[in-house]
């Protein structure tokens, strides 16, 4: 069911006046050549009876017109681009409005992607809804203003317009239908294209490609695709240039036919030169009508089947359930929770029971593919459990929670070409006094003191005069954010993955002293972090192993045993 809100809430964004204004602009471009048309045939009528004061009247209006109409397209110039902008704008807001309320799993869906693509594609659609459909219901009236006229020269010229209406209205249909097959066809080639575009470019990809050389091979790849796409959009042309220059030959010969009658009857005296100049003139514009309706017509049917596609995407279910807003999580308890991906015959995770407490630094540990992650995904909430429960505090389930109440930091610390300030507070409410306080105690006082404009500096290359930091330092603003978040559940993701031993045990403890009082899951396929925590979960192949200390799992836990030695012999080795 298409959300007629959209539309509603995107024209409204627009301004009603603004599209007054332009329905007006509309009904004038298509009054004018029909003004123009009885102009011509007035000053003929005036040049025959020799009435010269009219004559120079009907010049000065029609220059006068002209001027006017100058005018008014410069300023339609201006009031279309000003629509589009507002529509856009408010199209790519309502986009990522609905984005924040979707679960994290919506990005793991190659259909999901094409229809944000879609939705993104045509955040505008409504006011493109809006310019076609207007189109039509205006040179539908303005092309009975012109063919009544003509009927009572020419009776005959009424069949002539219905059969080229039909033609032009179905021939723009059936291009609006090539058109849009096309672009849903060009989807996948369009995404790749825009893939290798951006890997190209990164900066996180760039001394890799130079190291390896793989410009040239990245690049052929971009234009192999293009080429795909190019090919592609010319058969559509091609089939579409068929259609209408078939409509257009047709109405040619049409105009050639009703040109000969008019001339034959103004030569035999049945009709007089200025209805006869009329007739041509109103058949122009009655040509143009048409020619109007078929672009319209195809436009909105496209249009129209676009915006299911922008339906699509927001009418993706979110949670509306009533969300309680916990003060303090003493307790995460995930219970028998089982779950397995769309499309996958295998359980990620299965029969899971294990409880986070308050105060406590636990050590999700396993090898690649473990389970570690989907695991952390069901606890933030990108999925739920196929079977099973996660409960807050013993009573909540975890749907309930009003976010946000975890802080996550991973192993590649996210550059946001933002402030410092901005970095750190990240759309929570501003304190100045919370914000020095993250800063202190992630010890990059002395470094912000340092910069510019200290927490107002720029970061990042993005901007002329940003500052760029090192990987650490940005893995410091990182911990200031989740200091200052103030979040009750704290995951680390593999923040070490790239640190050597001494540095990683630093960061460890710095963590379990700043974050005593939280609940901290630490993810790592690495047991040189072990002593760190207060316990540890040891999964393989989606399932739990054991749950203990160190020394509990080295007598009870024979995976853990297994993964221990295997590490120890490799420290020996090295």
């Amino acid at each position: 069911m298409m959300r007629i809100s959209y539309i509603k809430e995107n024209l409204k964004a627009i301004g009603f006046r603004n599209l007054g204004g332009i329905l007006l602009l509309v009904v004038m471009w298509k009054a004018v050549p029909i003004l123009q048309s009885y102009l011509t045939k007035y000053m003929i009528l005036t040049l025959e009876d020799h009435v010269w004061h009219d004559v120079l009247i009907i010049v000065i209006f029609m220059i006068g017109v002209w001027i006017f109409s100058t005018i008014m397209n410069a300023y339609e110039q201006n009031l279309r681009q000003l629509a589009r902008t507002r529509s856009e704008t408010n199209g790519a807001i309502c986009i990522r409005k609905k984005l924040c309320n979707l679960p994290g799993s919506f990005f793991e869906n190659a259909n999901n992607i094409d229809l944000l693509r879609q939705a993104e594609d045509n955040c505008d659609i409504a006011y493109d809804i809006f310019l076609s459909l207007v189109g039509i219901l205006i040179s539908i009236p303005a092309s009975l203003a012109c063919v009544i006229p003509m009927i009572s020269i020419i009776p005959e010229v009424v069949l002539a317009v219905v059969v080229l209406t039909l033609i032009h209205t179905c021939v723009g249909i059936k291009c609006s239908e090539l058109d849009y097959l096309q672009y849903l066809r060009g989807m996948e080639n369009e995404r790749k294209r825009g893939y290798y575009k951006s890997i190209i470019y990164q900066p996180d990809t760039e001394k890799e490609i130079k190291a390896f050389d793989a410009g040239e091979w990245l690049l052929s790849k971009y234009d192999c695709v293009s080429k795909n796409i190019f090919h592609e959009v010319n058969r559509r042309n091609r089939k579409n240039s068929i259609f209408i220059l078939a409509a257009n030959a047709f109405s040619l010969v049409v105009k050639i036919v009703y040109w000969i009658i008019v001339s034959i009857r103004v030569m035999g005296g049945r009709i007089g030169l200025s209805d006869g100049i009329l007739f041509i003139g109103l058949w122009n514009s009655v040509y143009s009508l048409l020619d109007g309706i078929r672009g319209d017509a195809a436009d909105a049917v496209q249009h129209i089947k676009k915006y299911k596609s922008v339906s699509a995407f927001f009418s993706i279910n979110e949670d509306r359930a009533r969300k309680k807003d916990v003060l303090k999580i003493v307790s995460i308890a995930l219970s028998k929770v089982s779950f397995r991906y769309p499309g996958s015959r295998k359980n990620a995770l299965t029969d899971i029971c294990a409880t986070f407490y308050k105060g406590k630094c636990y050590l999700l540990l396993g090898e690649n593919g473990a389970g570690k992650s989907t695991l952390i995904k069901l606890i933030l909430k990108h999925y739920k459990p196929d079977n099973g429960e996660i409960i807050i505090n013993g009573t909540i389930d975890i749907d309930q929670m009003q976010e946000p109440y975890v802080g996550y930091m991973e192993q590649d610390s996210i550059h946001y070409s933002l402030s410092v300030r901005d970095n750190i507070v990240f759309g929570r409410e501003y304190d100045e006094k919370r914000l020095q306080e993250a800063l202190d105690r992630a010890g990059i006082r002395e470094m912000i003191d340092s910069l510019p404009d200290k927490e107002n500096t720029l970061l990042g290359k993005n901007y002329e005069d940003g500052a760029e930091l090192s990987g650490g330092q940005w893995q410091r603003i990182s911990l200031a954010r989740l200091l200052y978040s103030d979040s009750a559940l704290i995951i680390l993701d593999e923040p070490t993955a790239r640190m050597d031993t001494i540095a990683e045990q630093k960061l460890y403890k710095k963590i379990k002293e700043i974050f005593w009082d939280r609940i901290v899951i630490i993810i790592s396929h690495r047991l040189s972090s072990v002593n760190i925590a207060d316990e540890i979960i040891v999964l393989s192949d989606g399932k739990i192993m054991g749950i203990g200390t160190h020394e509990d799992l080295m007598q009870t836990c024979e995976t853990y045993q297994t993964l221990w030695k295997m590490e120890d012999s490799i420290r020996h080795e090295l």
